[in-house]
């Protein structure tokens, strides 16, 4: 619940940035966001890893291992492109 209300209080924080025109309002409202990030970013790292650890990566490993193979065929079909063009 507290998790709740701290991603309330930061997205108010950046719509009052947001929507006030003044400078010097905007410039306090980015350095109040910056600070309680500073606060709380023990909580935000911990909430993070948390999250990439429940995350099922799943097939991306394959996905990249092709799109890799993908990038090595391109630039082999890009060379004897070249190489037959040349006289």
């Amino acid at each position: 619940m507290s998790q709740i209300i701290a991603w309330i209080v930061v997205l108010l924080i950046v719509v009052f940035i947001y929507k006030v025109g003044s400078f010097l309002w905007r410039t306090l409202g980015i350095l109040l966001l910056l600070f309680l990030l500073w606060v709380y970013r023990e909580e935000i790292m911990t909430q993070l890893n948390q999250w990439t650890q429940n995350f099922r990566w799943g097939d991306l490993s394959t996905l990249g291992d092709q799109l890799v193979q993908w990038l090595k065929d391109i630039g082999s079909t890009i060379q004897r492109w070249i190489s037959n063009l040349s006289f």
